[in-house]
């Protein structure tokens, strides 16, 4: 009977050097990864939800947006046809549709629920009951607005006029027309005219029984420059528009973009300023794309897509909002996901929607809220955030292992210190006096202390949990570090352990430690 406790005593003490380092290694693993996962759920800014992924593909080109009865309807076009979600207040699904027709890639959609009017082969189509008309030919350009379709052909632009099921000349200029652009809000519509390098933007919209029509200004470009989003918004007096200018030089492209505003009576003398966008961090914001404006109120807001951080460690495309305040505009990211975002629209400012991930099936339509409500259950843990948050694992671990090399400056003093003693109090080393591994243990904690500081760089207090990063960090964790070593080793040690066994394991324990609690986090 006593022999069989002595084997399990000894079977025990032959485990638990083995056991207890790998379950240290998967505590801090999953430390790594809840870390990681929080950081999937914050949200972008205080005022925004993350990322809704909506069960809508889509082709390329910006959603068209209605709201009516309290619910919010998304239409979006591409090659296999067209897709209606119906969603809540709170970015619900009430209801998806889809009609099946052949569209162009980049097709822009209308609808008022019942029929639809988009794009195929340069044709402006009218898809209703399942059945397809074709409205008009050679079309160029097509922009939805708020009750009617608007489209182009050469030098020409016309309205469809649902209601009534007729079309309608605007206007004809004496240049081809370059791009077209609606309004969701009203009847309106904004074309540019483009004629060797000279760009000429008017501004067209309904009255009851015809348009007004309205020269904006005009823009003298180098041959080289594009004038691209061209778009407008409209308050109680005025009319704001913004535009960019896209070039390339040297393989380098280059977008700056400009905002104006005038009365509507006065749009030849409209000003342009140029545009600068700053985050949070006071970081400018370069080469913004895909921009919109809408109005709260009398305030204009713009939306847009440019490149910046995600994460400490990940940029991506985001979209941003921003507004004026004093002589510049204040941006914040509202998308959580690094989905190649791009494509904005909203009809509010409180719910926006964009289009993200490109794929063989289309582009996915993702939606952000300010709602309290949608703030919060967008918080829920899902199965992509589960994956990101392993991805981000995974690499941290491996990456750990470059801490390792810093580690060697201070485990090399406490191998001097063992050599030393050895030479010179041999018999002391022999009977393994225990002021020995006290003196190498004190020595490692206190090289550590002095030789982590260098792993405690920016990018670990960006990166790593709060739990680590708080005031004099760098020197309380060593000593924890060092702490828990210790007690690793009191309860692995056996009895017949050498003082080289127990330096070693107190050396190897330290370093995993170290490795997975803060290598995971310094690059």
């Amino acid at each position: 009977m006593q022999l069989n406790v002595e084997k399990k005593k000894k079977h025990q003490t032959t485990y638990k050097p083995i056991v207890i380092p790998m379950l240290a290694a998967i505590v801090l693993l999953s430390l790594v990864f809840l870390n990681y996962l929080q950081k999937e759920l914050k949200l972008p800014t205080d005022d925004w939800s993350r990322s809704i992924e909506l069960p809508n593909n889509s082709g390329n080109d910006t959603p068209f947006l209605q709201h009516k009865d309290g619910h919010t309807f998304v239409y979006t076009a591409g090659q296999t046809g067209i897709q209606k979600l119906e969603l809540d207040e709170d970015l619900h699904v009430v209801n998806t549709t889809k009609s099946k027709a052949v569209l162009d890639e980049n097709a822009r959609v209308w609808s008022d629920g019942k029929q639809f009017v988009s794009t195929s082969a340069q044709k402006l189509v009218l898809l209703k009951e399942g059945k397809e008309k074709v409205l008009a030919e050679n079309v160029s350009f097509m922009a939805p607005a708020k009750n009617m379709v608007y489209y182009s052909s050469e030098n020409r632009v016309f309205a469809y006029l649902p209601e009534k099921e007729k079309t309608v000349e605007v206007n004809t200029y004496n240049a081809p027309i370059s791009s077209l652009s609606g309004s969701l809000h009203h009847d309106s519509v904004m074309a540019t005219v483009t004629a060797d390098d000279n760009h000429t933007v008017h501004y067209a919209t309904k009255t009851e029984d015809s348009f007004r029509l309205s020269p904006v200004f005009s823009i003298q470009k180098i041959s080289t420059e594009s004038l691209i989003g061209v778009k407008f918004a409209e308050s109680d007096k005025d009319l704001h528009v913004i535009y960019t200018k896209y070039s390339v030089a040297g393989g380098a492209r280059t977008y700056i973009s400009f905002y104006g505003s005038a009365p509507v009576e006065k749009l030849e003398n409209m000003p342009f300023n140029r545009l600068s966008f700053t985050n949070n961090q006071d970081l400018v914001l370069d080469k913004p794309t895909q921009m919109d404006i809408f109005m709260k109120g009398e305030t204009p807001n713009l939306l847009f897509a440019s490149r910046g951080m995600l994460t400490s460690k990940k940029d991506s495309v985001n979209i941003y909002t921003a507004q004026p305040e004093n002589s510049e505009w204040k941006a914040e990211r509202i998308s959580s996901r690094d989905t190649y975002n791009r494509s904005p629209a909203t009809l509010d400012g409180k719910n926006i929607f964009w289009l993200g991930s490109m794929s063989a099936k289309g582009n996915q339509l993702f939606a952000a809220s300010s709602s309290p409500l949608v703030k919060e259950e967008s918080k829920q843990i899902t199965r992509t955030d589960l994956i990101n948050a392993a991805s981000n694992t995974i690499p941290a671990f491996i990456i750990s292992f470059f801490a390792i090399l810093v580690a060697m400056v201070w485990v090399l003093p406490t191998v001097l210190l063992l050599l030393v003693v050895y030479l010179f109090k041999k018999q002391s080393f022999e009977d393994e006096k225990p002021w020995i591994f006290w003196s190498f243990a004190l020595l490692f904690a206190a090289a550590q202390t002095i030789g982590i500081q260098r792993l405690f760089n920016d990018f670990f207090y960006d990166a790593a949990p709060s739990y680590l990063t708080f005031t004099c960090s760098s020197y309380v964790i060593p000593v924890v570090i060092a702490g828990l070593a210790l007690l690793a080793l009191r309860a692995a040690a056996g009895k017949d352990w050498t003082l080289l066994h127990k330096s070693s394991f107190f050396t190897g324990m330290n370093l995993l430690i170290v490795m997975l609690l803060v290598g995971v986090y310094v690059y």
